[in-house]
């Protein structure tokens, strides 16, 4: 026993701390740099889109945003609180007409402002009673990339029509996985992923753009890695979460990143389930290396490239804002990790979804009673990769305690990760019902 359990740690550590080739971290390194290049001259090629041409669909954005107000619930049902505060930063900012040089229109990502009115107020005052702006301020911390898909898209529709293909296009991509995942024969998976996007909330989901970002990431990362086969996959898993990091600094405004590495990482375990749960765990530490380094690479460079174009302190204002997020002392009142924990679990599973969830558990644990799966040695120890995975939004809540805590009713959505984790764990009894021998 003792002997196969040092062959498990020693083949943890071996995958863990396997040497990179220095070709590959080169590669890694021009990744990121060439998309701090090329994202820089997408938002500023976005900006010299006219203004002009968007201004009745914003108009009938904002008559939608005033009918709804700021923070609607769309059912008492559940979770289902939408961000129209977010949502009009994002249509003030690709609406964005300043008279400025695109490159800073790009690092600055200006907004309209009304003197003591905050975003959703001064949309509303501007497009739909027709103050004028007396002026306008920079958002410079965020990369702000969905500009490029938005303003463009501002020329075709209202927001209230793009929150309807939002949902389509949605629910279209969370279909193809779960097709592709049906296909590989992962026919208990393909329905724990099906329960996880009902989960998120399917209409506050495409209602919000900003919930949008990161469900997109991660079903794009997951659609990525279900297309390759299993040697691309291992050799090239690492470049996909690097560059999931690259594009979440760039498109999210830190909803809920968690969900970016966690749902393309449960894909990985459930394609290669004849890999030993140690080189499971030691792969996924490793595919989250790649995933933070995209990420905080990604966004460090706004930082600097901000405060070199526009002249702005951008690495203090963005050092102030980390610091405060990822204190443990705040407004809110009792606010501590146990706390942050209980309020973002329990918003997230506030939803009847979770009742189709339970019957799905206890259908998989009479399945395995029924197969034996218990009595089989190391059973126990196939699940330590799925735990392990559990545990990010657990240690992003811990991270960012404060964040996550003053903003749970959208955070809460990094629980995905959680939720995704146990019911593929359940699954794995049913789709490889047989332990590896490797």
């Amino acid at each position: 026993m003792n002997k196969l359990k040092n062959k498990g740690i020693a083949a943890l550590l071996a995958e863990l701390f396997r040497k990179p080739r220095g070709k590959d971290l080169l590669r890694g390194l021009l990744l990121v740099l060439g998309s701090a290049v090329l994202g820089t001259a997408l938002l500023a090629a976005c900006s010299l889109i006219p203004a002009e041409r968007l201004q009745q669909h914003l108009v009938e954005s904002a008559e939608l945003m005033q009918e709804e107000t700021l923070y609607q619930k769309i059912t008492p049902l559940c979770t289902s609180q939408l961000d129209n505060f977010t949502d009009s930063i994002m249509l003030k900012t690709a609406a964005d007409d300043t008279q400025d040089t695109p490159l800073r229109r790009a690092m600055m990502a200006y907004s309209g402002t009304i003197s003591g009115m905050d975003a959703y107020s001064s949309l509303i005052a501007h497009y739909v009673q027709g103050q004028p702006y007396e002026g306008s301020s920079g958002y410079y911390r965020y990369w702000h990339g969905y500009q490029i898909w938005l303003r463009p898209l501002l020329f075709l529709m209202n927001y209230r029509i793009l929150r309807k293909v939002n949902r389509m296009v949605q629910a279209l991509l969370c279909l193809l996985v779960c097709v592709l995942l049906f296909r590989r024969k992962k026919r208990a998976a393909a329905f724990a992923y099906g329960m996880a996007y009902l989960m998120l909330m399917p209409l506050a989901l495409g209602k919000s753009l900003q919930f949008s970002c990161c469900y997109y990431l991660y079903t794009i990362g997951s659609l990525i890695l279900l297309c390759m086969s299993e040697e691309q996959r291992k050799r090239n898993a690492g470049f996909v979460f690097l560059g999931l990091g690259i594009a979440l600094a760039y498109f999210d405004l830190l909803t809920y990143p968690a969900a970016v590495f966690g749902i393309p990482a449960l894909v990985c375990l459930v394609l290669d389930p004849a890999d030993t749960p140690e080189m499971q765990t030691g792969r996924m530490i490793r595919q989250g290396v790649c995933w933070a380094a995209g990420y905080a690479g990604m966004w460090s460079l706004k930082w600097v490239l901000a405060a070199w174009i526009t002249g702005e302190n951008a690495l203090t204002n963005a050092a102030n804002e980390a610091a405060f997020w990822t204190s443990h002392s705040g407004k809110q009142e009792g606010l501590s990790v146990w706390n942050c924990l209980e309020q973002n679990i329990q918003a997230f599973f506030d939803t009847p979804v979770r009742y189709l969830a339970v019957a799905f558990l206890i259908a998989a644990v009479c399945w395995a009673w029924k197969k034996g799966i218990f009595r089989q040695k190391g059973w126990v120890l196939r699940l330590m990769p799925y735990a392990a995975a559990a545990c990010v939004p657990l240690l992003w809540y811990l991270l960012l305690t404060n964040h996550s805590m003053w903003h749970s009713w959208f955070t809460n959505k990094a629980c995905v990760v959680l939720f995704l984790a146990g019911t593929l764990a359940a699954a794995s009894w049913i789709d490889d019902p047989v332990p590896s021998e490797k």
